[in-house]
């Protein structure tokens, strides 16, 4: 038998199961294991900072929220009467989260529901074709609305008529808005135009014209609507008992 010389043969190794795993060395010199907790801890520190970071410059996806932000957005007029090739400007006023005013006119997204019946570029509206359209100012994840009527006729009167007249607190009854033009015809208006309330705490209006009864009295309901010149309206007075 063969005397065993170590310097002939190679350093056995011990066979690592199937559910063993070697030890990380550092570059197999120091011979020392990298404690795998602290692994996973260094791994959820860097993706912390990544989702921060990525937070931060992609404005937060709204978890932060700065004071300039807007809380609210408003039109004004809300509703305009345009003849076809007339055009009107539409201001935006925006309220931040910290309670501030500030016009955004020129930073609003704006868009119109039917661009063939009028256009919106920084606030003006541009009427093209007779017809209903809604203009949108948006912002921060805000935004209003303004309806738009066009004609190729002036508008020259607007009115107001309603299903009861008399209603009963918490009762309700349909207001409708007619626009009678130049030209002699009429179109109903009563989703385009702004209504309101002479007295809140007796008759509220919604803005299809809708009125519900709070308390008794006489209440004047009122729908009107901006042309590119002035400010049309007509009114009229409902009972609530």
């Amino acid at each position: 038998m063969e005397n065993y010389d170590p310097r002939f043969h190679p350093t056995r190794s011990s066979h690592h199961g199937c559910n063993e795993h070697p030890r990380i060395t550092d570059n197999n010199r120091k011979g020392r294991a990298i404690p795998t907790a602290a692994v996973e801890r260094n791994s959820a520190a860097i993706l912390s900072l990544i989702i921060l970071l990525t937070f931060v410059t992609s404005g937060c996806g709204g978890f932060f929220v700065s004071g300039d932000s807007l809380r609210s957005i408003s039109l004004t007029p809300n509703s305009i009467f345009l003849t076809v090739g007339n055009a009107k400007q539409l201001t935006a006023n925006g309220t931040t989260v910290d309670g501030d005013g500030k016009v955004v006119t020129n930073s609003a997204k704006w868009s119109s529901s039917s661009g063939r019946i009028a256009s919106v570029s920084a606030g003006v509206v541009t009427a093209f074709a007779s017809g209903n359209a809604t203009i949108t100012a948006s912002q921060d994840g805000v935004e209003d609305t303004a309806g738009v009527i066009v004609n190729e006729s002036v508008l020259i009167d607007i009115s107001v008529t309603a299903t009861s007249t008399t209603i009963s607190s918490g009762g309700t009854t349909q207001f409708t808005a007619t626009a009678t033009f130049e030209d002699g015809s009429e179109k109903d208006i009563t989703n385009q135009v702004s209504w309101t309330s002479g007295n809140s705490s007796k008759a509220r209006v919604s803005n299809t014209g809708l009125v519900t009864g709070i308390g008794s009295g006489t209440v004047t309901i009122t729908a009107a609507v901006t042309t590119s010149t002035t400010r049309e309206k007509g009114s009229m007075d409902i009972s609530v008992e």
